[in-house]
């Protein structure tokens, strides 16, 4: 604990002469009350004044304390759709492996939360349901940011087979800890044709035409033709055939 004054503190024997000054004044003749009160009196009116004075020189009191904080590691687990086709035997494996990570980091005094996906602060390992049916790693490890704040986070480690469908990219995330990955899955890409994006006028009159225009990628097809199909119901309304493009990039259909 120490003062901070922001006077000089030079004034401080300054202000304890002006207290006794005060005190002797008003003190120094005889009273009707006994000596004894007379110089209690006193003491109390001096004590008053230089406090008074004191406090004027705007002082303040910096006190210090140190709190230890227990280490936390975060184990952020992917429990989509995409993990749970791996089958029970290797995510019981995955479990297992995580249970005595955990053990091992608890005896070497830790604290270890779990969170996945869906927000949940897990505190057994086996409740974990691989049931979402989209994976944003960028908000799973936004929402670890959030649920530890004020703790001694020193790891956070990021369980995932890396198929992101949602949210932004974790490598352009702004987080305060450092971030260990584990993967796992099947690294082979699978062959896929996605519907990345549809847009359309949120408000078409009766009778007047309107583009609807998507973008379409892919994953292992080359630059093979597709058939883009507008439907309502089983109805086909509108047929394309569009040729994917070889570099990833989208290919753009326009329907009218």
């Amino acid at each position: 604990m120490s003062l901070v004054f922001e006077s000089n503190p030079w004034l401080i024997p300054l202000c304890i002469g002006l207290g006794t000054i005060y005190a002797f004044i008003l003190y120094q003749k005889s009273n009707v009350w006994s000596k004894k009160t007379n110089w209690a009196l006193a003491i109390l009116r001096f004590l008053l004044a230089s406090l008074l004075a004191l406090l004027l020189l705007n002082f303040l009191i910096n006190k210090f304390s140190n709190t230890n904080q227990t280490k936390t590691i975060v184990f952020a687990i992917d429990n989509s759709q995409s993990i749970g086709i791996l089958g029970s035997d290797k995510i019981n494996g995955l479990l297992k492996n995580v249970k005595s990570l955990k053990n091992e980091l608890e005896q070497n005094g830790y604290e270890i939360e779990i969170n996945s996906l869906n927000n949940d602060s897990i505190e057994n390992l086996d409740s974990i349901q691989f049931n979402q049916k989209s994976t944003n790693l960028s908000q799973l490890l936004a929402n670890v940011k959030s649920n530890t704040e004020g703790k001694n986070v020193t790891n956070v480690i990021l369980i995932s087979d890396g198929i992101i469908n949602k949210g932004t990219n974790v490598s352009s995330g702004n987080f305060t800890f450092p971030i260990q990955t584990i993967g796992i899955g099947d690294t082979i890409s699978k062959k896929d044709i996605i519907l990345k994006t549809l847009n359309a006028n949120t408000v078409a009159y009766q009778g007047n035409d309107f583009t609807i225009q998507a973008e379409i990628t892919q994953y292992g097809f080359g630059s093979q033709p597709v058939e883009v199909i507008i439907s309502q119901g089983s109805k086909a309304i509108s047929t394309k055939t569009v040729k994917l493009n070889n570099n990833l990039e989208p290919a753009i259909v326009e329907f009218i």
